[in-house]
Parts: structure tokens; sequence; C-alpha cells
């Protein structure tokens, strides 16, 4: 309605007048000017508290739910930063430029976004293309990318949620294990506690400290305030192990085409586990990380998508190129953080990387456990699931998110000395890319090369993003009567993880994709509710199963 866009237009004007005032703040603590400070504090603080009163005033509006958040946290932060100014003006200052400026920018962002543009489907996209690199941008990243001086090699940022004691460790660990001489910036971020983690933090006096007044509201405040070359991010519930930050440091600055990374850790799904029993000493998890972290480049395993209590990537690129913030799509609890920043780095041609070298230990969704239990979990992820398939054009969890243990313990690695694999109608191609970095971990082999087919035209930029080749064909069971797809013709792997609904059309497919192997290749069927199995014991009687997949040898064709 006209009225609400008027609402919108006045409240977007007055972030902006705070976010000038709180500039002017700055240097007016900076030259000790207590008389504009005074005025400038009393007319900020007027001003944020009519912009709370305007978001309580109209309940109806999703942006004015997220502004009545933000306003709490805005208020915190200024009353906060003020009662530094007699004792620490240096400290007040920080607290200016590190945490109420950009709580306002994020406020401005939250407003536009959920105001202007959400759940119009055309205006997202304008919005991702073009709207968001304006709103969410890191001045300091951008002037040491053009100047090629970084303040910090490294930020780490630890995100706390009550849990203190877990929080205790994860910083303890992270202080104990980081490498000498490193150059790096400690960022605690205190996100709504009310058990004393504000009081820890401060007695740790890290580089910077954000507190965030409302769990929730934390938005995209963090990441404007980096300053390092790289980035690592740590939930409180998370022990780093012996060499993990050196291993995953080392990880990004030998492989740019590295956009996201993870360690491996227990108690997170998507087969990213390692070390599957609960240490019972912390001895013993020093003892498996002295073995296990040794770094290896060929135990960096690519993935289609990454679950992150952990992560690692380079400041530039997630922010300037890929633009992983600030990219939303639900108003939902659940947001699938991990879902989104995987697709977004794997469609700008980035590697998804899990380093099997850097073990960290993970207690597992302490921080979220308790307030799950309080709402329906699964209607929370239904709706996310929804709206990320409104937003992106396919389900997050599509098949072949997450490769199929059943398919790996069927594959025979083979001697030649170049490797070509074909995926036919793999999802989002895990199956066929497993069986590549299995190659390179097992016999450091470089040279395994992923062509992909699918018919389904709205996951082929994902397929791209983790295939050396993929290409999208109408009916992709034709693909061998083609010519023009500049593919090989044999194949060492043949990945079918969905067959035709015809018995018949599947039985010739089949014996098409063996036609096409070279000597000693495989095939590899998945046989998920196709009930076609009788048929192919019966016809290739040498085949091995496992599960719903079967492993057809050229050699039994």
């Amino acid at each position: 309605m006209k009225e609400d866009q008027e609402l919108l237009q006045q409240v977007m004007e007055s972030l902006d007048i705070a976010q000038h005032a709180s500039a002017e703040l700055y240097h007016a603590i900076e030259i000790a000017d207590d008389y504009t400070l005074n005025v400038l504090s009393t007319d900020m603080n007027e001003l944020i508290a009519s912009l709370s009163l305007i978001a309580k005033q109209s309940p109806s509006l999703l942006c004015m739910k997220k502004l009545s958040a933000s306003c709490l946290c805005m208020l915190d932060s200024l009353t906060r930063l003020l009662n530094y100014v007699e004792r620490d003006r240096k400290r007040a200052m920080e607290k200016i430029e590190f945490e109420l400026l950009p709580l306002i920018q994020d406020a401005y962002l939250q407003v536009y976004f959920w105001g202007n543009v959400y759940p119009d489907l055309s205006r997202m996209k304008e919005y991702y293309n073009k709207e968001k690199p304006l709103l969410m941008y890191n001045n300091y990243v951008n002037e040491s990318e053009e100047s090629g001086a970084y303040k910090y090699e490294l930020s780490i940022l630890v995100l706390a949620y009550n849990k203190l004691e877990y929080t205790k460790k994860c910083v303890s660990s992270i202080l104990e294990t980081i490498p000498n001489n490193l150059n790096y910036e400690l960022i605690l971020i205190n996100h709504g506690s009310s058990d004393g983690t504000k009081e820890y933090f401060e007695s740790i006096s890290p580089t910077k400290q954000l507190d965030i007044k409302v769990n929730g509201a934390l938005g995209t405040t963090a990441s404007r305030i980096t300053e390092g070359e790289y980035v690592m991010g740590f939930s409180n519930d998370v022990i780093a192990g012996e060499n993990a930050i050196a291993n995953m440091l080392r990880c990004m600055k030998e492989n740019p085409s590295i956009g996201l990374g993870v360690p491996t850790t227990p108690n997170v799904s998507n087969l990213q586990t390692i070390f599957d029993d609960n240490y019972n000493s912390e001895t013993e998890m020093k003892d498996f990380c002295a073995t296990n972290n040794i770094y290896d480049s060929f135990r960096h395993e690519q993935r289609v998508r990454l679950c992150n209590p952990v992560t690692f990537y380079r400041n530039f690129t997630a922010l300037s190129i890929v633009q992983v913030d600030g990219h939303y799509f639900t108003p939902g609890t659940v947001s699938l953080p991990d879902d989104v920043a995987s697709m977004l780095f794997r469609r700008k041609g980035y590697k998804n990387i899990l380093a099997k070298d850097a073990y960290c230990y993970h207690y597992g969704s302490v921080t979220l456990k308790d307030d799950y239990r309080r709402e329906n979990e699964e209607q929370l992820y239904r709706l996310a699931f929804h709206d990320f398939s409104h937003a992106f054009g396919f389900h997050p969890w599509v098949p072949g998110f997450c490769y199929d243990t059943a398919l790996v313990s069927l594959v025979s690695l083979l001697d030649n000395e170049q490797i070509d694999i074909l995926g036919v109608n793999s999802g989002l191609g895990s199956n066929p890319l497993k069986i590549k970095e299995l190659y390179k971990e097992k016999q450091h082999k470089l040279n395994a090369i992923v062509y992909n087919i699918t018919d389904s035209k709205n996951i082929l930029e994902d397929l791209l993003g983790v295939s050396n080749h993929a290409s999208y064909i109408k009916y992709a069971y034709d693909f061998f009567s083609r010519k023009d797809t500049g593919f090989p013709e044999n194949y060492h792997h043949i990945v079918i993880d969905d067959l035709p609904e015809s018995f018949v059309e599947s039985l010739r497919f089949i014996a098409c994709c063996l036609e096409h192997l070279v000597s000693g290749g495989s095939v590899y069927i998945n046989l998920k509710g196709k009930g076609i199995a009788p048929m192919i014991m019966e016809n290739h009687p040498d085949a091995s199963f496992c599960e719903n997949w079967v492993r057809i040898d050229a050699c039994t064709a």
C-alpha cells in the first residue's frame, strides 16, 4: 500500500541519518568535543527510539519485526559506548566503528530487503545482482585488496549464544593452537547471551568484541568489520584441533580456486566426519589430531555442499565476488545458511572443500538445540525448503547434494593415466564427484575428469560448478546417439543416478552405457524405487549389488 511505502521510505531516511550521525559522533569523541557529543548522542537516542516505536506500531510488516530487534541492539550499543567515553575514548570510538555503525547499516539492508524486495522473485533477482553489492560491503577488505596489503592475515570469529562452558573451551583451544607469529585479529561475537558470555569475552581482551542485544539480530554486521585477508568462523561448540588452523590457512593460500572450506568434525551431517567416537579425554583427541592433522592437499576433498560449525574462506572472494552475505530468501527461523553458501560458491565456479587434514571436535548443535526443541523443527525445515525452492528453483536436498556410501563401497579404482567419469542425471553431482575425489585421495591422481549430463535445466548452473564439463539434454538417455556434445566416446566410470521409467528403456540405456566403457570400466546404477533389479541380475549375473546400487563391469556385459 502507498502508506506502507511512505513509512518504509521514512524509516530508511532515518537510518541514513543515523549512519551520518554515527560518523559525526565518532569525530566528536576523537577531538573531545563533549558539547557536540552530548547533542548527537541525545539526538541519536531519540531517533532510534522513534524507529523502535514505529516498528512496534506496524507489527504486520515483516521488515518492522526485523527493525524492532535491530533498534534494541542499536540503543544498547549506543548506551554502552557512551559509558566508555569518560574512561576509554578509544574503546568508545571502536564501538562506534565496529558495532554501532555496522548495526545501523545492517538495519538499513534488512528494512530495504524485507520491505521493498521480498517475496517478489524478479525484485529478489535484481537485488542479488545489482543492489546487494551496494548495501553489503566491507570497505576494509576492498581498500586492502586495492592496496595489496591487509591489516591482518587472518580474521578469526567466534559466535556465541549462551553455553558459556563450551565457549570457554572453544576460545581457549583457538588461542592454544593458533600458529606462532601469525598476524590475526580475534573477533568475539556475543549474540544475545545472558550467562556471562559478554563479561568473559571482555576478560579475553579480543581485537574486537561485537555485542548483539537480541539473539537472531546479528545479520550481516560481523562481515562488515573483518579486516583479514582470510577468515575462519567458529561456532562456540567447537574445539580447535592441533594444526587445524594452520592447515586450513595453508589450504586457502595454496589454492585460489577454493571458495568455501570446512574442517572435518564429528556430530555433523553430510558425511563430513572421519572420527565418529566421542573422545574420552582431551589427551585422546590430541593424540588423534597429532596423527591426522598433518598437511596433505590430496585429502582436501571437493564437495557439492558443506555443513559449517567451522568455516574458512578468502574474505574478498566471499564478500566482493561471490557476495555470500545478505543473500536472504526466507523469514523463517531456519534459513539453510550452509546450503545457500555452498550454492553461491559453486555457482561462481569456486570449490567447496572438506579439509580432512584439519580435524576439530564438534559437540553438535549445542547452541541451537534448545531453540529447536521449543518449536516444531520439522515444520521449520519444511518452510525453509519451500522458500529455498521458490527463490532458487530447486530443492536444496535434491538427489546428489551428498554422495551415497553404498555407491562408494562398489567403486573399483583403475590404474589408467587419465580417468573419465560420466554422471547421468546425478542431481547436483555428488556421486560422480566423489569418484574423482577418491582418485585424488587414494592414488594422488589429479587427472580424473567429471562429465555430467542432466535433463533438469534448473540445476545445470550448479552442476557446472562441480564438473569439468556439464550439459543439459532434454532427454538425457539419448546422450550416446548425439554427436554434438563434445564429450568423450568412452568412459572408465558411468554413474546413472536415475533410470528411465520404462523397463525397456532402462535396459536399452544400460546396454548402451556398457558399450561405451573402456576396458575394465564399470557402470554404477541407482536402483532405488525402480524394481528392475531382477532383470539386471538375470542379464548380468556377475553384477555386484550393495543396498540400492549395482555395479556392472565391462567384462561382464
